[in-house]
């Protein structure tokens, strides 16, 4: 776990930047979950980071829905949501779970302020028309959602004024017309937030270790994929049911100029610290732009075109970045890390940031020749895929 000095030095880049992070429900069904999370989240806040948290509660309304004879119904990952559902769901995600966010905050230290999209109208949504959706099995079907919202606008503003007080929990209800409350799915909700905030980064945590190649093999996790690559792994069944939602909202996000979005485990003590602050992943990384082959175009030891992935070094392994702010011209010196002298990187350290670009933070499997070794190809990296609009979708 990253020490004292460590957070504080590498937090500087992020100081007043937005960080969205969503918490799925089932993070909340152990105390000692949601209090590993809440301490990061507090540390982040007082190390300067603007936090916004986002909760979700699928489990928690599934048992409240049951406890009221109420039928719960998805497809494709998405819920339907009649009427009596949306009365609890209030209950459970406004009351309940939002003050359990805000207290676990309180608990260590920092202030926090729980609020539903619908309060202030801060989450603006219409009524989703029916809609053809291919479900799991990869049947055609057509899907009255009910009382489920598509989100037409976030009160930036609104959240900014928060932020300043302390970190805003948000549940996902928006607010729909004539004074409807409408369910949104909570990984939109962030997405949604992020891109009106102009975050930097998304997360979400969850309780797989990231996205995987194959749903049975806890183990198959990707490091880090474009939207290319895991658009062709939904093609092929590998990323399915609730991962689904999760990837048309990072879409959705990456869309909006958020420049990356993490998929972690969110049962992992000190796993948002150690994400956003050191050099080791934990789960996986997205990056809107497709990943240069090992070696390929890219890979031109002038450093990363912004916001696009650092091409892997000559007989290293990829290697997985996020941004901070803008840095010095490659060789200058500078406060974000070791060894930004020109000469390449330390093995495991921070690659120098490329002229105009941003100081990059690295994963790296093994040792990587001096910036610039041969094998980089001196070749712009390929554009980017198109961003393709996500289908909103309602909360989990």
């Amino acid at each position: 776990m990253i020490g004292l000095h460590e957070a504080v030095r590498s937090a500087r880049p992020l100081q007043g930047e937005v960080i969205v992070v969503k918490a799925g429900g089932e993070l909340l069904e152990k105390a000692s979950w949601l209090d590993a999370l809440a301490a990061d989240v507090a540390v982040l806040a007082r190390l300067g980071v603007r936090v916004v948290v986002v909760h979700g509660g699928g489990p928690q309304l599934d048992r409240r829905a049951a406890s009221l004879g109420l039928e719960t119904r998805r497809v494709a990952g998405r819920r339907v949501t009649d009427p009596a559902l949306i009365e609890a769901a209030v209950m459970e995600w406004r009351g309940r779970l939002s003050s359990l966010w805000v207290r676990a905050l309180h608990r260590h230290g920092e202030r926090a302020i729980g609020l539903a999209g619908f309060d202030g109208e801060l989450v603006r949504a219409v009524r989703r028309s029916p809609a053809v959706l291919t479900d799991d099995d990869g049947r055609r079907v057509t899907v009255d959602f009910g009382e489920v919202g598509d989100v037409i606008g976030v009160d930036a503003d609104l959240l900014r004024a928060l932020t300043a007080f302390g970190v805003p929990v948000v549940s996902p209800l928006a607010a729909g017309p004539d004074g409807a409350v409408l369910n949104v799915n909570a990984d939109t909700v962030a997405a949604e937030i992020a891109g009106a905030l102009g975050a930097k980064s998304l997360v979400l945590l969850t309780q797989a270790p990231g996205i995987l190649t194959d749903p049975s093999d806890p183990t198959s996790v990707l490091p880090r994929v474009d939207l290319a690559e895991a658009a062709r792994l939904v093609s092929t069944g590998a990323i399915r049911g609730g991962m689904r939602p999760k990837l048309d909202a990072i879409r959705r996000a990456l869309g909006l100029g958020v420049a990356n979005a993490h998929v972690i485990d969110g049962r992992v003590p000190g796993v948002l610290l150690d994400e956003l602050l050191t050099h080791e992943g934990h789960g996986t990384l997205v990056l809107p732009d497709p990943v240069p082959p090992h070696g390929g175009p890219g890979a031109s030891g002038q450093g990363p075109l912004p916001g696009g992935p650092v091409p892997p070094a000559a007989g290293g392994d990829p290697i997985r970045t996020w941004r901070a702010d803008p840095a010095p011209p490659h060789g200058a010196p500078d406060s974000v890390g070791p060894d930004a002298s020109g000469q390449g990187p330390l093995p495991g350290g921070p690659v120098p940031p490329a002229a105009g670009g941003d100081p990059i933070r690295t994963w790296r499997a093994d040792p990587a020749p001096p910036h610039g070794a041969p094998g980089a190809s001196g070749q712009t990296p390929p554009p980017g895929v198109p961003i393709t609009p996500a289908l909103p979708e309602e909360a989990p």
